[in-house]
């Protein structure tokens, strides 16, 4: 069963550790999640740190992280290049689009 891991409260760490996302506080192991069962993480806090390799995991397994403001709101979202079929159209799409007419008399 895919899981969407929402980390809302201060003081976090995330790093990969064995096949699973850790989340520590403190020095203080909280939980352990499998990859296999990760479909995205959400992180609302300011406040966490999280690992390089745990966010190149996250990619090479196609689970999103997303980032939200203060307010909650998403802001931003980290993708996997490789084998992100939105993503990469996406992209060829904004590649190929033409430039716009300029409406500024010549």
């Amino acid at each position: 069963m895919d899981q969407i891991l929402d980390i809302s409260q201060e003081g976090r760490h995330l790093s990969r550790d064995r096949g699973f996302l850790k989340v520590e506080s403190g020095g203080e192991v909280l939980g352990r999640i499998p990859f296999d069962q990760i479909a995205a993480v959400i992180v609302h806090s300011h406040g966490i740190t999280w690992s390089n390799s745990l966010l190149v995991e996250l990619a090479d397994r196609g689970a999103p992280v997303v980032l939200c403001a203060a307010n909650h709101q998403p802001r931003a979202m980290l993708l996997s290049l490789e084998g992100h079929h939105g993503q990469n159209a996406r992209m060829r799409a904004q590649w190929e689009a033409p430039q716009p007419p300029s409406i500024l008399p010549a």
